[in-house]
């Protein structure tokens, strides 16, 4: 067994990397899960047990059959955890109803199954996993630290971000001294540790990864809404297949209903801004913004809606915003000037 491991270890770990990736993808709890925070929480420390101990082994450098199989065994431990943590944080992001935010993870997690197969070097590959380390730990913190501290904020990711660098920064200290790693310099792990927290700092700035925790858990459109003591009701067209036209007619008023999670504790404004696509200057035009607070703790999320009059035919989108700030999430869909065909009535 162990020889097959010494001659296709790369090819097995790669595959082992893809395995924890896939059982995330599917078997993760939602956001809103009281587990799913221990969850991360577990991966991480795994990976950072496990890395530590493979370092630590990779430095007595030995060379017999005894360290040479706790080494093997142990770099399948890494590639388990390094997958699970890559697509945690994945899931996370593309369940966020944004998907264009989960982008920059999957494209990481590509670049890290092909580095693994086609990096040979132990140098280069202890380097691969402390950076797959500290961009896991970065976006972990990012994920858990509103949970803690209950607020969702500008000020908030910046103490995450700061928050992670320095846990990076003694994560690369310990490795540095206690393993003595010969085959890594003390200054590339320092600069490791920074690259994440920089990266993703940069990602926050353009606005290209949403404020998790909250995320959007539900986003329709619909014809009427009626709150009847703590439940709703709403009006929804019946459609054919994955059709996005709706069909009303001008001036009628439509709904915009949300379902957006946050942790308890948690309060923070939110708009909904209607626009609509302008053939002529090819851009997308506000008609209608309305702003409301949500309260989290809700485990199915905290639901509120917008109403407008501004129906014209076209293509329309609504954009989430917290804090008329960071982008949640959007809903895109068509609308047609007439009767709808068939409406029903749904509990939400």
């Amino acid at each position: 067994m162990f020889a097959y491991l010494k001659n296709n270890g790369k090819h097995i770990t790669t595959f082992i990397f893809a395995i924890g990736f896939i059982i995330d993808f599917f078997f993760l709890p939602s956001v809103a899960h009281p587990l799913t925070p221990y969850i991360g929480l577990v991966y991480g420390l795994g990976f950072a047990t496990t890395l530590f101990s493979r370092s630590m082994v990779l430095n007595s450098a030995k060379g017999d059959v005894f360290t040479n199989k706790v080494s093997s065994v142990l770099s399948l431990f890494l590639a388990y955890f390094s997958g699970s943590l890559l697509s945690y944080i994945f899931v996370l992001y593309y369940r966020s109803s944004y998907l264009a935010s989960a982008i920059p993870f999957f494209l990481f997690a590509l670049f890290v199954i092909f580095a693994n197969e086609y990096v040979k070097s132990k140098k280069y590959r202890t380097y691969l996993d402390v950076s797959i380390f500290f961009f896991t730990l970065t976006a972990l913190a990012l994920f858990l630290i509103p949970f803690v501290i209950g607020s969702v904020s500008n000020l908030v990711f910046i103490f995450s971000l700061l928050f992670s660098a320095v846990i990076s920064i003694l994560y690369a200290h310990l490795l540095a001294t206690f393993t003595n790693i010969e085959i890594i310099r003390k200054k590339a792990l320092y600069a490791l540790a920074l690259w994440a927290p920089l990266s993703f700092g940069f990602l926050y700035v353009t606005e290209s990864i949403p404020p998790l925790p909250v995320s959007v858990t539900g986003a329709h459109v619909y014809h009427s809404v009626e709150k009847i003591n703590s439940d709703y009701k709403v009006r929804e067209e019946v459609r054919s297949g994955l059709s996005t036209t709706l069909h009303v007619r001008e001036g009628q008023p439509l709904y915009f209903f949300t379902t957006i999670f946050a942790p308890i504790r948690i309060t923070a404004p939110v708009e909904h801004i209607w626009e609509l696509y302008d053939e002529e200057t090819d851009s997308w035009k506000e008609k209608t913004r309305v702003s409301f607070d949500i309260l989290g703790g809700r485990e199915e999320g905290y639901r509120g809606y917008s109403r407008t009059n501004a129906t014209s035919p076209g293509r329309w989108r609504v954009s989430v915003y917290l804090d008329g700030k960071r982008l949640l999430g959007r809903h895109y869909f068509s609308l047609e000037s007439t009767e709808p065909k068939e409406l029903k009535w749904v509990n939400r």
